[in-house]
């Protein structure tokens, strides 16, 4: 009622027809192109009954509001965990990496493309029984998750990550989130897009040779396992595509 009032007043009507007003709050410039008269009233009355504070349905950019650069995940993402599921039956660690340094050179990658959250967790599903002792102990040491599939049959790893990812999806629906896919397996590609219709950004890591387009589609950002492995860059939007165009000659 009192907004009612105040906008039937002489003194709003006076305060519409301006052509170029400021905001008190945040120093926004607005014109009757670009700001509504009402809406600016709106606005005016709030800031003399509260604080000084940006109303909720302020128009355009306002000080302090988070901003997307070019290349860069959206702000709510480079903060947001990130969750890896890794395949190493098809991902095998190279054996010229110190395994010690396997998770800081994952964290440079992705700090690297701007996200900068925590890596709460890193699975790893395969036969361990082809990974030696010492790797073993560094991996655990470092805060990898090792699954073992005791049968080592080529479907194991990539059925039990399936599952995990499924069920993974249903109980962080609400928050933002990361996941990366560590694997040369290319049946992923419904379970991703699942994931992804669900608002969850998928990151992929794949061998060059086992590139899968489906998967490739489902990710914001992709890497080759083979330079992910030692902290190395993204591939950039031309060498995605140079690489689809290499999957489709395979594949043909």
């Amino acid at each position: 009622m009192l907004l009612k009032l105040f906008q039937q007043s002489r003194f709003f009507k006076s305060i519409s027809g301006l052509g170029n007003v400021a905001s008190p709050s945040h120093g926004f410039v607005g014109t009757r192109a670009s700001r509504p008269p009402a809406v600016f009233g709106t606005h005016y009355l709030r800031l003399l009954a509260t604080d000084s504070s940006p109303p909720n349905d302020t128009i355009g950019p306002q000080y302090g509001d988070p901003v997307r650069l070019p290349g860069y995940p959206q702000p709510n993402l480079c903060t947001a965990k990130t969750e890896i599921w890794w395949d190493v039956d098809s991902c095998r660690l190279p054996d010229s990496v110190d395994p010690y340094r396997l998770v800081g050179n994952l964290r440079k990658s992705l700090n690297e493309k701007g996200y900068r959250g925590p890596i709460t967790s890193i699975n790893a599903f395969g036969n361990t029984n082809r990974i030696d002792e010492t790797t073993m102990l560094a991996l655990s040491a470092t805060g990898v998750y090792t699954r073992h599939i005791p049968d080592g049959r080529k479907e194991s790893a990539h059925k039990k990550i399936l599952v995990d990812l499924l069920c993974f999806g249903m109980d962080n629906i609400q928050q933002p989130c990361n996941i990366m896919l560590i694997s040369g397996n290319r049946d992923y590609s419904d379970s991703l897009h699942q994931l992804k219709s669900r608002l969850f950004n998928i990151l992929l890591a794949q061998p060059e040779d086992f590139a899968s387009t489906p998967l490739i589609h489902a990710a914001s950002t992709v890497w080759i396992w083979s330079s992910l492995v030692l902290g190395g860059k993204h591939l950039s939007p031309t060498q995605v595509e140079d690489l689809l165009a290499h999957t489709k000659k395979r594949d043909e």
